[in-house]
């Protein structure tokens, strides 16, 4: 595409198409520009029109955002192909900063964003010479160009405030302010002269509307400071007073117009990060200070203005937007409440008195007048929230309150009759207040309250008020989605299925108002009321689909607003989901109903709308059996242009449309002759690093639906493409995806089928498909359903074939293949990424992405397609291994010795669950026995102290032997862990036992079981077994163990058992602290123990006088309401297993730590401000050498500083805080020794 006259003229004139709001002109002009976009100097060809002063103004400024666009979609270079000619990038970067710093404000706007996002990729090894192009402007007199260079530098630089930190960034960064600081720092002195010269020309600075000069530099200043105080509060602190004193004046001086908002906003954020320091609490202690502040400060910007009254009537869409969305970061209302927030930190009680006086005066003010005196209600409403509200999270409302302020009787007092009065467009602020504080706290207000509101929402919902009813609307969905304790829905179908016709058609009405056409809370509601309803939607479903039919059909239009677009439709999609799954025969209504609108969004090229269209027709597809509908089979052939799948946004709803048609009607597609067509969609998604899972899931359903005569003739060039992507591009997700669609292929055409076409492909290809992808890689095979894919193809490689893997050239891959399929039934994923993949994969990213939104209630279950053939692989394996067994008898013994014990042990596990023999080493004929379950069919436990030995294997402390005998008594403890049932959140149950109350070790504590190994001391272990019913037998034995432990061992003889030392994982080491007597200092040893199931546990009423089972989350949960007493200790090691959710993650952890030792944990007391910390090693404030004698006590003062300051100013954190007698919670970010936290 050459530079020229009549390029230049064509271009200029398909712009300006592009602005005329005719779609039959418009979008023939957009799709020319995208058509020729890929063409050399194009780019150029834009910037060149751009700087054309002939040229229209408008033309230009459409062509910079065309530029600006284009730069965005292209200049990233992505899976290796680069989209932009190489000249054309040089040329773009060595005349872009000139053009845009030349070009008219509109311009420059469009151009800098694009230099921003040229230099997010290029800048600054590619663009070095961008920073030295950008200071050169510093230098000229133009305050025009020099504001565009800082806006540049602006846009170029604010992504260091959030970007991860690394050595990259590091050294980005002292670039900048290598070249960068020492000339910005020059012309900022530079600008104050010229201050000094204009400071009494007020004129110039001064608007009567809007913020002047004047305004912004001290909001910026404000800003800065407050930033400093934060950050910088060291060197900070001198020149702190002033400051605040100067702010405190400028506060109680400026006005309440609108044009100092951000001022005062920003004054207040730099008073209230002042107050939330502990170090400056002493500036706001004074009673007439905290009185002063609310009086001057606090209650004058938390009163309803004029301009906010305007706001809630004339926009309300952006007064929503502040209230209720969290844009409101710059208001004086949330600066305000930001303050309140901060003094309640050190002041609460003061606080909550002064502001007390001053809420109940506003209410009597408006009890005396209501008409006249609403705003003060308004304002005490708004004061009331911010005492009140300590935590807040958008999907649950209020978290954590004020315990001083009585929400239940503020609401009974003041709120409610809002919520009754009879006339819902009365004082419309006070009814959308009402609303609000229903819904922010929502989970703090009884149940019944909660239910008892619902009603007057639905009322509410018809307000003329925009503010009002989308308040009650959103109230509604907030409310539905409340969940009981055990987590149950609040508001269930049955509960307003009575409702349920004027609570959908108060909704509809709102939607019918002028302001609320495309309200996405009102739209939301209904999504939400359709959802709890289900089938009790039914009787009114025809009022329902063509309202949303209607809507739909207007917003196509014209797509404005995402999503309110989005919540319609999923509201579409619960529609057919709930109408078809109760009848099919409705598939054709709301075909008929909504065939039209996508053939005129797919026609008009609604692209907003398209993968939304897709989602929709292959959700209804889902519901025809057997065949393909013709009015699909004519749009089949359409799916497949290459223009759609150009689009980044319709390639997953493509892809599972496609699968739609393939899986509802194979044999229609292959005589649709399109398997070609579909295996080129195939071969372009699997050369991209982004969407290659597509193509797996595309050609996955190709193999599993398709007859094998169809595809005979494609598979080999389907795994050539598959191996020279792998050649080419290897990445870990293609890996795994690769190894899943191996496993399809074979339990769909069997091993042999496999190995053969492997082996055709190269002779003996199948020895590195074996060695370097499935045994290598399978662990690194993600979700469950496909790893029992895998599980099943391997094993079905292993036995379906044994002439070449047992008599052939793959026998020597048999035992390792095993192994590694053990490995993958018992250990977690390998999520391992290699250091040079920086991608994201697509598949874990949630289901909002830059143009493609999925529907929740239109997505797809995932379908286990082995369900009905194989129930359990672990079974499927251990009976293919037996018939294996009879059919080469002789062969599986040399193999499975050979094999790592835990894998033989795992084995004999299936073989034992499938009641098959198999033809083993007498090693597998061992009956493995857990130290726990001792006695063969014992039923139950009785627990006293267990009386073990401590393991050697740790690192000792400093201290001679004679000095640490004196100083502590050895110990062990055993934690016991078994599966539970599915209804605990966790899977994991751990046994505990409670102490007596009188044992003056840990009296009244929950611990593991366990005890001294001090002879001189009490507790031995005694058992309840079977063989063992003569009660004076049990106390005879328990005698003799108590005199000498090594009777246990005769006593497991006597029972015919053996004690499985090996089934003890060592797992942490613990010496009480020095605060402690001699006596009551342990040296503790703590050991798992993985048992079968859970038992019941007897205590002995001794030193035990409880035994009980609990996870880790239910027992932390229980110490924290003070139901239950742990140690530090219990809550240490409880709160690191309670991530251990499966007994598979507990076994892979333990397999990993015993290879790295154990470390003793020494902690050490530290006094603070406000409580005490446990300091364990790895902390930075951890001493360089402990004292574990205890021989220096006064070695260690206390910290004069809080616990929330310590904790700021650490970077390794192993500590946990001690308050009022009991350890409240661990702050840990340090990994040691294997352990997770």
């Amino acid at each position: 595409m050459e530079i020229n006259e009549a390029n230049l003229q064509a271009l200029g004139s398909y712009l300006q198409q592009t602005l005329n709001p005719d779609p039959t002109v418009r979008k023939p002009a957009e799709k020319y520009l995208e058509s020729v976009e890929a063409n050399k100097n194009y780019p150029l060809l834009l910037l060149s029109l751009v700087d054309n002063a002939n040229v229209d103004v408008t033309i230009r400024v459409a062509g910079s955002i065309v530029f600006k666009n284009y730069v965005k979609r292209n200049w990233k270079i992505v899976d290796d192909v680069n989209k932009i000619d190489a000249a054309d990038r040089q040329a773009i970067k060595s005349s872009i900063v000139n053009l845009m710093l030349k070009s008219p404000e509109n311009i420059q706007r469009q151009l800098s964003d694009a230099v921003s996002v040229i230099g997010r990729e290029d800048f600054p090894k590619l663009w070095p010479d961008l920073l030295k192009e950008l200071i050169e402007k510093f230098t000229c007199e133009d305050f025009h160009i020099i504001n565009g260079v800082l806006q540049t530098a602006h846009s170029l630089f604010k992504r260091y405030r959030f970007e991860l930190k690394s050595e990259d960034l590091w050294r980005e960064i002292k670039f900048v302010l290598d070249n960068f600081a020492a000339p910005l720092t020059a012309l900022f002195l530079k600008l104050m002269e010229l201050a000094s010269q204009h400071a009494t020309n007020k004129d110039a600075i001064k608007d009567d509307e809007d913020a002047g000069l004047l305004e912004q530099i001290r909001s910026q200043i404000c800003d800065n400071i407050g930033m400093y105080a934060q950050k910088y509060d060291e060197e900070f602190q001198e020149m702190l007073p002033q400051f605040v004193t100067a702010v405190w004046n400028l506060l109680t001086s400026t006005g309440n117009q609108s044009k100092y908002d951000l001022l005062v906003s920003n004054a207040i954020q730099f008073l209230a990060l002042v107050a939330e320091k502990q170090q400056h609490k002493q500036l706001f202690s004074d009673p007439s200070t905290l009185s002063s502040i609310c009086q001057k400060v606090i209650i004058p910007n938390m009163e309803f203005r004029e301009s906010d009254e305007e706001l809630f009537e004339d926009n309300p869409e952006e007064y929503i937007r502040r209230d209720i969305e969290g844009s409101d970061v710059d208001t004086r209302r949330r600066a305000a409440c930001d303050l309140v927030k901060a003094l309640s930190r050190y002041f609460e009680p003061q606080i909550t008195e002064v502001f007390g006086q001053y809420i109940t005066a506003m209410l009597s003010q408006y009890s005396q007048n209501p008409t006249g005196s609403w705003k003060s209600k308004d304002a005490a409403i708004y004061l009331v929230t911010s005492l009140a509200a300590k935590g807040q999270t958008q999907r649950h409302g209020i978290t954590q309150t004020n315990q001083l302020v009585n929400i239940v009787d503020f609401y009974q007092t003041y709120i409610l009759p809002d919520l009754q009065a009879p006339n819902v467009n009365e004082l419309p602020v006070l009814k959308a207040d009402a609303i609000k504080y229903l819904m922010i706290f929502r989970n703090q207000l009884p149940q019944y309250t909660v239910k008892e509101g619902f009603p007057h929402l639905m009322r509410f919902v018809r307000a003329e008020s925009a503010v009002v009813h989308t308040y009650a609307a959103n109230c509604i969905d907030k409310i539905l989605i409340l969940k009981n304790t055990d987590n149950t829905a609040l508001i269930k179908s049955a509960d307003i299925s009575s409702l349920s016709q004027e609570l959908i058609a108060s909704l509809f009405a709102a939607l019918e108002k002028p302001a609320s056409k495309e309200n996405e809370y009102v739209m939301k509601a209904i999504m939400r009321s359709l959802s709890t309803l289900q089938e009790a939607v039914i009787p009114i479903m025809p009022h329902v689909l063509p309202k949303l039919v209607e809507i739909l059909m207007m917003v196509a239009r014209n797509p404005s607003k995402p999503h309110f677009n989005h919540y319609l439709f999923e509201s579409l999609s619960l529609c057919i989901k709930i109408m078809c799954s109760k009848s099919p025969q409705f598939v054709a209504q709301f075909e008929a109903s909504l065939f039209p609108i996508i053939q005129g969004v797919l026609q008009q090229d609604v692209i907003e709308f398209i993968p939304y269209m897709f989602q929709i027709l292959s959700l209804l597809l889902d519901f025809h059996v057997n065949s393909i509908p013709d009015p699909y089979m004519t749009l089949f052939p359409c799916l497949l242009v290459p223009v759609l799948w150009e689009r980044p946004a319709n390639i997953h709803p493509l892809v599972q449309l496609l699968q739609a048609y393939i899986s509802k009607g194979p044999q229609q597609v292959a005589a649709s002759d399109k398997i070609n067509a579909l295996l080129g969609v195939f071969q372009k998604l699997i050369a991209s690093k982004t969407n290659d899972h597509e193509g797996f899931y595309l050609v996955q359903s190709l193999v599993e639906n398709m007859p094998p005569e169809v595809m005979e003739q494609f598979l080999k060039p389907v795994f050539l493409l598959l191996f020279q992507r792998i050649t080419s591009s290897k990445t870990t997700k293609f890996v795994k995806c690769l190894l899943v669609y191996f496993s399809v292929f074979i339990n769909r055409y069997g091993a042999a089928a496999f190995v053969s076409l492997i082996d055709g492909i190269e002779n003996k290809f199948m020895t590195k498909v074996l060695d370097r992808l499935f045994i290598a890689e399978v662990q690194k095979v993600s979700g469950t359903i496909e790893r029992k894919i895998c599980a099943v193809g391997i094993t079905k490689l292993l036995c379906d074939v044994p002439e070449v893997m047992l008599n052939g050239d793959y026998t020597v891959y048999w035992e390792p293949l095993l192994t590694a399929l053990i490995k993958l039934f018992e250990l977690p994923e390998d999520d391992s990424v290699p250091e040079n993949e920086h991608f994201v994969e697509i598949e874990d990213t949630p289901g909002y992405q830059t143009a493609y939104s999925r529907l929740n209630f239109a997505n797809k279950p995932e379908v286990d397609p082995l369900k009905d053939t194989v129930p359990n692989a672990k079974i499927y394996l251990a009976q293919s291994l037996a018939k294996l067994s009879v059919a080469a008898p002789g062969k599986l013994i040399p193999l499975t010795s050979s094999m790592n014990p835990d894998a033989q042990a795992f084995l004999s596990k299936y073989l034992r669950e499938a009641n098959n023999q198999m033809e083993l080493s007498q090693s597998h004929k061992v009956v493995v026995r857990h130290v726990s379950c001792i006695m063969k069919q014992s039923r139950s436990y009785h627990v006293s102290s267990l009386h073990l030995q401590t393991s050697a294997n740790h690192n000792e402390v400093n201290g001679n032997s004679s000095a640490r005998q004196k100083a502590w008594n050895e110990a062990a403890s055993l934690m016991i862990v078994a599966p539970m049932n599915n209804s605990e959140p966790y899977s994991l149950g751990y046994l505990m036992i409670e102490r007596s109350r009188t044992h003056r070790v840990l009296p009244g504590s929950l611990v593991f079981p366990g005890g001294n190994a001090n002879p001189e001391l009490e507790g031995v272990p005694y058992y309840e077994f079977d063989q063992l019913d003569d009660r004076k037998e049990k106390q005879a034995w328990q005698k003799r163990i108590r005199k000498n432990a090594e009777d246990f061992l005769e006593l497991c003889k006597q029972l015919d058992c053996v004690p499985d030392v090996h089934a003890l994982h060592d797992w942490s080491n613990w010496l009480t602290p020095t605060n402690f007597k001699p006596k009551s200092r342990f040296d503790t040893m703590f050991y798992m123990l993985i048992v079968p199931r859970l038992v019941n546990v007897l205590a002995d009423g001794n030193e035990a006088v409880k035994a009980q089972w609990g996870s880790p989350s239910s027992l932390i949960a229980d110490h924290v309401k003070g139901d239950i007493r742990l140690m530090p200790p219990q809550v240490y090691e409880l709160c690191r297993l309670k991530q251990l959710k499966t007994m598979n993650e507990l076994q892979y952890r333990l397999e990993l730590r015993k290879k790295l030792g154990i470390e003793r944990y020494f902690p050490v007391f530290r006094n603070v401000e406000d409580g005490s910390l446990i300091l364990l090693p790895g902390d930075d404030l951890y001493p360089t050498s402990p004292d574990p004698i205890g021989s220096n006590p006064d070695s260690l003062e206390e910290i004069p500083k809080t616990i929330a300051q310590l904790k700021d100013s650490s970077t390794n954190l192993h500590r946990g805080v001690f308050k009022d007698g009991t350890i409240t919670m661990y702050d840990i970010n340090v990994t040691r020794f294997g352990h997770i936290y």
